[in-house]
């Protein structure tokens, strides 16, 4: 056996220690602290077993709100544009997929686009075989997804709307994402990719699933001086309100936050469809077919986004606002234009 006396620790090996003392000694990491280690992680410099073990020990310890806006901090210095200078009025993050309804999310992204307000969707590659991601649907919808910055900006510029794949924005972060199938479980870095805003867009939504994760993103917004950014509990944790259920939300502007609770647009459950489709979502724009709970979803998801937006005081203004929206709406986007 080789013997390690003597050795010098490994540079990264001060964060897993910290981390790992046990529940008297540990302490969370300060957001200067996670910023280096997680830049460590991304830039290659930590080995396999530091990565897992820096990211369950966070996950089981549970991630701090500056915790995590060091480590966007990390991810965003290393997510650039490259140069490109791109305007972006609202930033939509989608990283669960959907499995138990329609991506109705797609068609209030659509919407918005569709009047002009320059809307950048970013999310990962599958990771779970029985949800439909937003990569997926938008290209059953004719929609290709962004293969690089000046691709992303090109799409903007034509149609006001971009899906950019994690993927492209930063390849070491899907690598992360991609460890979920090895980990078995989630990790802080599926919480972080919602705040990761890569083209620092004029306003953000951000979507939780468990209801527990809500402070931990109000804070984290906080931390990082996001403005503008409207904070719920969406649908399979997609930014999506349900229109069956009240919604709690919270809205971080200059600072300081307001809380409020969406009351539900429908009073019945609606069913829930054997599989979500695509097809639901082109029939119910084109006015092929009717979903009360659909239309329901698609405007008070975009309200939610013109109260992200600032254009409007209050939800009843932002809902009026949004089905005028529907009601000129033009044919879906094609990914020829």
């Amino acid at each position: 056996m080789t013997s390690t006396r003597g050795c010098s620790p490994h540079p990264f090996s001060g964060f897993v220690k910290l981390l790992g003392r046990g529940k008297t000694a540990r302490r969370a990491l300060t957001d200067t602290e996670a910023e280096e280690a997680f830049g460590m992680i991304l830039d290659g410099a930590a080995t396999e077993a530091q990565i897992g073990a820096f990211l369950m020990l966070l996950r089981v310890k549970e991630e701090t709100p500056d915790e995590v806006a060091g480590m966007v901090r990390a991810a965003r210095a290393r997510c650039s544009a490259s140069g490109v200078e791109v305007r972006v009025d609202l930033e939509w993050p989608s990283y669960a997929g959907k499995r138990q309804h329609h991506p109705w999310y797609l068609l209030s992204a659509l919407l918005l686009a569709g009047s002009g307000r320059r809307v950048l969707m970013h999310g990962c590659s599958p990771h779970a075989a029985d949800r439909l991601f937003a990569d997926a649907a938008l290209q059953e919808l004719g929609i290709a997804p962004a293969a690089s910055w000046s691709d992303m900006q090109r799409q903007l510029d034509a149609r006001h709307f971009s899906y950019l794949p994690l993927g492209v924005a930063s390849p070491a972060l899907q690598a992360l994402m991609d460890r979920r199938a090895e980990f078995g479980l989630r990790s802080p870095v599926n919480t972080l990719v919602r705040h990761i805003d890569p083209a620092r867009a004029r306003a953000g939504l951000r979507s939780l699933h468990h209801p527990a994760y809500a402070a931990l993103h109000v804070g984290t917004a906080l931390a990082l001086g996001s403005n503008n950014v409207a904070v719920f509990r969406g649908e399979g944790g997609e930014c999506e309100v349900r229109a069956d259920a009240d919604t709690p939300l919270s809205m971080v502007r200059a600072g300081s936050v307001s809380d409020a609770v969406l009351a539900r647009s429908l009073a019945h459950r609606s069913p829930k469809p054997e599989c979500p489709s695509v097809a639901a979502l082109r029939a119910v724009w084109d006015e092929g077919s009717h979903s009360d709970y659909g239309i329901e979803t698609v405007l008070s998801t975009a309200a939610v986004a013109l109260l992200a937006l600032d254009e409007v005081s209050d939800m009843d203004s932002a809902r009026d606002a949004a089905r005028q929206l529907w009601q000129r709406r033009s044919a879906l986007p094609d990914s020829r234009t």
